[in-house]
């Protein structure tokens, strides 16, 4: 009888996947409470996680420079919430800017794709939502709904941002 008492074992790494997880939901939702944008911190969160993992964009290396990066990206993120104007003209111009940017994505790298049918199947999925979030964006600009937008706006640039520094990385 063999007895596995692996520390990579595959219960394990979803376990810790989960717990890092649950504690970076929880860092970007203090963030938001420090920055008074508790809404905004749970829209970036919402807006930005799923397309990312998609999309691909800058490796940080290990967990712990993932929730520093992470930590930095949310406070920059909520500083510019708080502190750009959410006029049409500014959400409009950064969530166009960040679609066409958004285009170039995944961003391939060893550890995400095995083999390209996963990269394009990620490729059309990242597309989809970007082009889905896109939409949103322009419903609540219509609704006047602009603090939403703009924060949405505003997680799609940065994963722009993530996604052009994943490809000269």
């Amino acid at each position: 009888m063999k007895i596995e008492n692996s520390i990579n074992s595959p219960d394990r790494l979803i376990l810790k996947r989960i717990i890092l997880m649950i504690v970076n939901i929880i860092t970007i939702i203090v963030i938001g409470i420090l920055f008074d944008r508790v809404l905004e911190s749970i829209i970036f969160i919402i807006s930005y996680e799923p397309i990312r993992s998609y999309a691909g964009g800058y490796d940080a290396g290990n967990n712990l420079n993932c929730y520093i990066f992470s930590l930095a990206v949310t406070i920059i993120a909520m500083i510019s919430i708080k502190y750009i104007p959410s006029s049409n003209y500014i959400i409009l111009f950064l969530v166009i800017i960040s679609s066409f940017i958004v285009l170039l994505s995944p961003v391939e790298d060893i550890n995400n794709f095995s083999n390209k049918e996963k990269a394009k199947k990620y490729k059309i999925i990242s597309k989809m939502m970007c082009i889905l979030e896109l939409a949103i964006v322009l419903m609540l600009l219509i609704l006047k709904v602009n603090n939403i937008a703009l924060t949405i706006s505003i997680s799609l640039f940065i994963l722009s941002i993530m996604i052009l520094f994943g490809k000269v990385q």
